[in-house]
């Protein structure tokens, strides 16, 4: 069986953490699209803290549980 990336508002770089898209500015749920869909860089087997731009700085959004190993869903490539 071969999975495939879907283009949801799920993985669009314009989905912000509120469930709402920072380009039409309104809310959006799980099987949303639209014909603006950016791809945004995704979580894949190696992905982990240690690997995260933001991994030890201000912006990171976990930062007392961000350790290498662990993985959330504000990971960065």
């Amino acid at each position: 069986m071969s999975l495939q990336t879907v283009s949801s508002c799920l993985n669009c770089a314009n989905l912000m953490q509120d469930f709402q898209c920072g380009k039409h500015h309104t809310a959006v749920e799980l099987l949303n699209s639209c014909e603006d869909h950016s791809a945004k860089a995704s979580l894949h087997k190696s992905s982990s803290c240690s690997n995260c731009v933001k991994f030890g700085k201000a912006n990171c959004a976990n930062p007392t549980g961000a350790a290498p190993g662990m993985l959330c869903f504000a990971w960065t490539k």
